[in-house]
């Protein structure tokens, strides 16, 4: 029997466009042309719903701090031969009078330094306007530069470099050429002490952040679902919804702290009896937290994406739920976590405990 579901990449924050890809690097906080490019989905689910008002402040100023790239690039969805702008902010702590992005289409690694590429090629970025920024009380620059277009198929990757441009002299001692004597630092050295360099650097989900984050885009044909346009969404969390056959619904009580992290024991069957319910109440699409195989009750710590977690099921299970859902006129959206795994993850065999991995491509575009 034939199953059709629509997988989505899960990244937090999410951000769906109109072409969705799990092998991506999206996002896009500028105006957008409405003419040439519908509204993107900007997915928060996974927030700061848990932050108090002092950690969401101060995760706010922190985006106003350093170059800041954020993956703001136009169109955000990128089709073959279409230039693509990047918008970069850098913030009141840091001097830049240069910066540029060093690009590659052939899947190797950018690198280069003071607008030089050393692998790939070279664009120039440049000052577009400074504005004051009230939640740091200071005034931030915007920057700008374009990746010329792309044939389809080819991912693009790059990262961005900010530096300063000055020779600044000090007076030496005794016994740095004798008094009153001079020595120069170049700051268009990368080397120097003084070295004015900056990278474009976000901060990962565990609060980190690289020396040069790697940014990235898939130049394609995809196009967004029509249906999916004017979807009305019931999300369905499975270990926290209905349980069996018979859909029992989850106990209307409050945990203990250490019943939190466990498996309440809801599976698919329980989400298939109570489709009724979600198409009564006007959803025409469900979308399931993941479903595979995982160390943990949300399961977004994947640890094999071919199998389903023996808690919420077997594969006959899914295929019933579809089949029902399909009956009831109801599409079904996988949540497929592309963004991180599980320590536990067959491609990362003896390495346990481990917070972050280097991995080649897992699939060849």
């Amino acid at each position: 029997m034939a199953v059709s579901v629509l997988a989505v990449a899960s990244t937090t924050p999410t951000v769906l466009t109109q072409r969705p890809s799990n092998t991506r690097i999206l996002g896009g906080n500028e105006p957008m042309d409405q003419s040439t490019n519908p509204p993107i989905l900007q997915d928060f689910v996974f927030g700061g719903i848990e932050s108090d008002d002092a950690r969401l402040l101060a995760h706010e100023r922190a985006r106003w701090q350093g170059i800041r790239h954020e993956q703001r690039i136009q169109p955000p969805d990128p089709e073959p031969g279409q230039p693509v702008t990047l918008t970069v902010s850098v913030g009141p702590d840091v001097r830049v009078a240069r910066m540029a992005a060093y690009v590659t289409a052939d899947g190797r690694q950018p690198t280069g330094s003071r607008g030089v590429a050393s692998v790939g090629f070279a664009i120039p970025l440049h000052r577009v306007e400074t504005r004051w920024e009230t939640i740091i009380w200071d005034y931030v620059e915007v920057w700008q530069g374009v990746i010329p277009g792309q044939t389809e198929g080819t991912l693009v990757h790059y990262r961005i470099e900010g530096w300063a441009e000055e020779r600044k002299q000090e007076t030496g001692g005794q016994g740095e050429g004798g008094q009153g004597s001079r020595r120069t630092t170049d700051e268009t050295n990368p080397q120097s002490p003084m070295s004015n360099t900056h990278w474009s650097r976000e901060v990962s989900l565990d609060g980190r952040s690289s020396e040069a984050t790697l940014y990235g885009y898939v130049v394609d044909r995809w196009s967004t679902p029509a249906w999916a346009r004017e979807a009305i969404v019931y999300q369905v969390f499975v270990d926290r919804f209905a349980r069996g056959a018979e859909g029992a619904a989850v106990a209307n009580d409050w945990l203990e702290p250490a019943q939190m992290n466990e498996f309440l024991g809801d599976d698919l069957p329980g989400v298939t009896a109570r489709l009724d319910h979600i198409a009564d109440l006007g959803a025409n699409t469900i979308w399931l937290t993941p479903i595979f195989l995982a160390a943990s009750y949300h399961a977004y710590d994947t640890i094999d994406y071919t199998r389903i977690d023996p808690r919420f099921g077997v594969k006959a299970d899914l295929a019933a739920l579809v089949e029902k859902a399909h009956r009831l006129g109801l599409r079904v959206v996988l949540d497929f976590v592309a963004n991180h795994t599980s320590d536990r993850s067959p491609p990362l065999p003896g390495r346990p405990g481990r917070r972050t991995f280097s991995l080649p491509p897992l699939v060849q575009l």
